[in-house]
């Protein structure tokens, strides 16, 4: 089994614990500690399935710190050893029959793992792994621990372990919650679960505190809010047998955005920009306002992707096209702004990238001038990217973004070189011979072929990612895309739209 030094693992523990538990924070930290420090000291395990929790804690501390320059030299471990430490957190879940002798602990590594493993080529393995803990949650109960924070005691020791008990069970559910139904399929059951989301409160004490004041549940309970809208997202679509048209479905994001936008009224203060910091604000606080800002952009697209590529198309639906590049440019500008601040690197920094790409793609071969300083300025938005998501490390996600840049950047090239090369006298016949050559590109796989060349371990499965639902094989989506509305009356819709205002608030 993959083993790191007692001294290195010591400090990816409590790197761990500082900078990357607010982000899923699956444990307890003081009793994990505790576990953690009994295990060096002589070896002991309360529970064979810890260990699967601990190697888990590894591989996604070192992961990180491969990718923040100011640990690596610090530890020296190779990328090689982020994967054998994975696939050893999966030998001990086999090897102990997790799916037999069930424990929180499987569920616990499963859900960090997650972090990692789409990074490590592992995205339909990871699938199954989160479809696997799903059912294990469902044998605990952990979608059905009754609401009885009101009532806290915590005067003796069993009352304590009560509390953290049923507080991990709520986080592990939460965590849980988000990476269902931030994939696709969803697992039918939220309608039927009253397990709330995490209290708002600090683990040194468990007392339940203001929204407002910040602990280490802040972002998953801000982030588990944005979750519990997607699973009405598909269903307001009805079914794939039943396609709306675009009228109806642009009805149905509209009241979406309104939903949208209330959850992100709810937000605490302090994941806002112009928030000020104080000395008793959590280290976390600033990557985790980044961190807030790229996911929520990254959901406004995943609101609007049923309509995503009609609205390049249809002037009708140029709201939607305008919502959606600004939050894709929010994206990148903030995947900038990490990288510039040397903020604590986390998978889903490079992964959202990988959207906006897409998104900001479409608008360059879609968009009337190709040499104004619009477009020049998202082709260097994008070339800076590609360089950026170029040196991360032990990431194929990363990898495949940079080369799906290279890809869009080379389409749209080409595109203006063939447009060049058409006599074309009216602006209209121009606009419509743009998109004939653009939908002939998507048509005959022609994007995706130079993408497939390019990329690195390209894989034909369709990866279910945590928090995202447009990631790489949105390409393969692009021809289906063209057909997934019945026509309907552009015109009702056009005067329609006129109508409204945007109303999201200001992430950027």
């Amino acid at each position: 089994m993959a083993r790191i030094p007692k001294d290195q693992a010591k400090l990816l523990v409590h790197f761990h614990l500082k900078q990357i538990q607010w982000h899923h924070n699956v444990f307890h930290a003081p009793t994990f500690l505790a576990q953690c420090e009994e295990y060096w000291a002589d070896g002991t395990v309360h529970h064979p399935l810890w260990i699967a929790l601990y190697l888990s804690v590894m591989s996604v501390s070192l992961w990180t710190a491969l990718n923040a320059a100011s640990l690596t030299s610090q530890l020296g471990l190779d990328e090689a050893m982020v994967g054998r430490l994975f696939r050893a957190m999966v030998q001990v879940l086999n090897d102990q029959c997790f799916m037999e002798n069930l424990s929180l602990f499987s569920i616990q590594a499963i859900v960090l793992s997650t972090r990692i493993a789409h990074n490590l080529d592992f995205s339909d393995f990871n699938a199954i792994l989160v479809g696997a803990a799903i059912r294990i949650a469902h044998c605990l109960g952990l979608h059905m621990i009754p609401d009885t924070r009101e009532a806290r005691v915590t005067d003796n020791t069993d009352q304590w372990y009560a509390v953290v008990e049923a507080e991990v069970g709520r986080r592990c559910w939460m965590q849980l919650v988000i990476q269902d139904y931030f994939q696709i399929p969803f697992t039918q059951t939220y309608a039927h679960c009253i397990t709330e989301r995490p209290s708002n409160c600090h683990d040194e004490d468990m007392l339940v505190l203001d929204d407002q004041i910040p602990t280490i549940n802040s972002y998953i309970r801000t982030l588990g809010r944005i979750a519990s809208l997607i699973p009405a997202t598909l269903d307001e679509m009805g079914p794939a047998k039943s396609r709306l048209t675009l009228f109806q479905a642009h009805r149905k994001i509209l009241s979406l955005e309104a939903a949208f936008n209330d959850a992100m009224n709810k937000t605490p203060k302090f994941f806002f920009r112009d928030y000020t910091s104080n000395d008793t604000s959590p280290s976390w606080l600033p990557v985790a306002r980044r961190s807030l800002a790229i996911s929520a952009s990254d959901k406004i697209i995943m609101i609007h992707r049923p309509i995503l590529f009609h609205s390049f198309r249809e002037p009708a639906l140029a709201r939607s096209r305008r919502i959606c590049t600004s939050a894709a440019m929010t994206i990148l500008r903030e995947h900038e702004a990490v990288f510039a601040e040397k903020c604590t690197p986390l998978w889903t920094h490079s992964a959202f990238c990988v959207t906006a790409a897409i998104v900001l793609g479409l608008e360059l071969l879609f968009r009337d001038a190709h040499m104004d300083q619009n477009a020049i300025k998202l082709r260097s938005t994008l070339a800076n990217t590609a360089v950026r998501l170029r040196g991360c490390k032990c990431d194929v996600i990363a990898a495949r973004g940079a080369a799906l840049i290279a890809t869009m950047l080379n389409v749209e090239e080409q595109l203006v070189l063939r447009l060049m090369r058409q006599p074309v006298q009216e602006s209209s016949s121009a606009r419509a011979l743009q998109l004939e050559l653009v939908e002939g590109m998507i048509e005959s796989n022609e994007i995706l072929a130079q993408f497939l060349t390019l990329s690195v371990g390209h894989t034909p499965s369709s990866p279910s990612h945590v928090d995202n639902t447009q990631q790489i094989d949105g390409l393969d989506d692009l021809w289906l895309a063209q057909n997934s509305f019945v026509e309907g009356d552009n015109q009702e819709l056009a005067h329609w739209i006129q109508q409204l205002e945007y109303p999201f608030a200001d992430l950027q």
